[in-house]
């Protein structure tokens, strides 16, 4: 396995990552606060990858800390690059490093030891705020007369 091939699977993690988002190019490139140039540049492996690139990137995708990492390591050499099987597999590698699902519902993993700190922590703290907002719908709903059962 080459660094071209670590590259190019993590082209395929960060698009699979967007599309899940639903996020354009454009969005991904201005979140992570760079040009689509550059962003291109980086994503055809034409570009450096420093520590503050892919900490944006991880950032702009919804990513945990280390994630550019993590992903560039877990290289699926077993799968045929862009089969349907490697798409997935990409898929599930973002969605396994993210700080959370598209749809905002924390990522839960059965074993709690192989999730990075900064993502439990991440998640804990998702679901504190959560919890928040039900609660302060509950109190709303007793506190509205109208809401409330007869007797």
């Amino acid at each position: 396995m080459t660094d071209d091939d670590r590259r190019y699977w993590l082209a395929e993690c960060l698009d699979q990552r967007r599309i899940d988002l639903d996020f354009s190019w454009e969005e991904v490139a201005e979140g992570a606060g760079m040009t689509t140039v550059n962003l291109r540049r980086i994503r055809n492996n034409k570009g450096g990858l420093p520590g503050r690139t892919k900490r944006k990137l991880q950032t702009a995708l919804k990513l945990c800390d280390g994630a550019i990492d993590s992903l560039m390591a877990g290289y699926p050499g077993n799968l045929e690059p862009d089969s349907p099987e490697w798409r997935d597999a990409a898929l599930q590698a973002t969605r396994a490093l993210a700080e959370s699902e598209p749809e905002g519902r924390p990522v839960v993993e059965l074993n709690p030891q192989r999730i990075p700190l900064s993502q439990l922590r991440a998640t804990v703290a998702q679901m504190k705020a959560q919890l928040e907002a039900l609660e302060a719908q509950v109190d709303a709903y007793t506190e509205d007369e109208n809401l409330r059962p007869p007797g």
